[in-house]
């Protein structure tokens, strides 16, 4: 209770964590009396509109350590992401209470909090609660035995299965991040039997869509498979093989940026499309 304020702490924020909409949520900052704050204020910023909805905080005693603590409650309307901090009019003006060194109430400088906010009736699904979530990076699990389809020139594949990847940059000082090791999903369904027997309960894939890195976070193409991993029917036959065996399967999405040697921009000339 001795910091200015903390989401994590029920004392200055109840309840913590994520909350359904229209959930009244009570907030309560401690400041330094020295400051003679005659008002506070909460706002709370919607991620869609960027609007500040701006709440009066209310004194509400103090503390024997030179502190006081000013309240209030907010209903976030609906379901969404929304960004707080806090504002004071003191001895010195008006200044912020913001977000600070591990996330706890800073005066003046830091970021806002996050305050995510679910549906109404939003219920966790039932398989999620106490299961076992295995992460897998497709290319560095397992390569069956055969070749490895690899229709791109620009990329090598690695032999040296235990090898430390090419992390180095290249002549031109680039990181190109072009050596596989080729992992497939083809792979990772023949290790469902050893998956299994860790009790796992889900399986989280690293992004396996069409990618030029092996990592494959700038995605290329979403709505193909990544040609080294696999293709769509493989992928089909892993997710069976998994529910045959009580594991799901969920994919990393990543849809917040795409590649630039990608359909959608097509930098490098290697799709027919002209890209944006």
């Amino acid at each position: 209770m001795n910091q200015l304020f903390d989401s994590r702490d029920p004392f200055h924020r109840r309840p913590v964590g994520a909350v359904e909409e229209e959930t009244r949520i009570h907030f309560k900052i401690r400041l330094p009396r020295d400051l003679r704050c005659s008002a506070s204020y909460l706002l709370v910023q919607d991620d869609k509109s960027k609007n500040d909805m701006v709440s009066s905080m209310f004194w509400c005693g103090m503390d024997g350590d030179g502190h006081e603590f000013w309240e209030c409650d907010f209903a976030p309307p609906e379901a969404g992401l929304y960004w707080y901090r806090f504002e004071l009019e003191t001895c010195r003006g008006r200044m912020p209470l913001l977000k600070g060194e591990g996330g706890k109430g800073a005066l003046s400088s830091g970021t806002f909090w996050q305050l995510t906010v679910y549906e109404k009736g939003f219920q966790t699904p039932d398989w999620l609660c106490g299961g076992i979530f295995y992460q897998i990076f497709p290319d560095r699990f397992y390569r069956p035995e055969g070749p490895v389809n690899n229709p791109f020139s620009d990329r090598t594949i690695r032999e040296d299965w235990g090898g430390q990847p090419y992390w180095r940059p290249n002549g031109q000082g680039k990181m190109t991040n072009s050596d596989y090791f080729g992992g497939t999903l083809r792979g990772i369904e023949e290790k469902l039997p050893y998956l299994k027997s860790l009790h796992v309960t889900c399986l989280y894939l690293n992004p396996i869509f069409e990618a030029h890195s092996n990592h494959r976070y700038n995605t290329a193409d979403y709505t193909k498979i990544d040609p080294v991993l696999g293709t769509e029917e493989d992928f089909q036959s892993l997710c069976a093989a998994a529910g045959r065996l009580g594991i799901r399967v969920m994919l990393d999405g990543v849809f917040s940026h795409t590649g630039s040697d990608s359909v959608y921009f097509n930098r490098q000339g290697r799709y027919p499309q002209p890209g944006a």
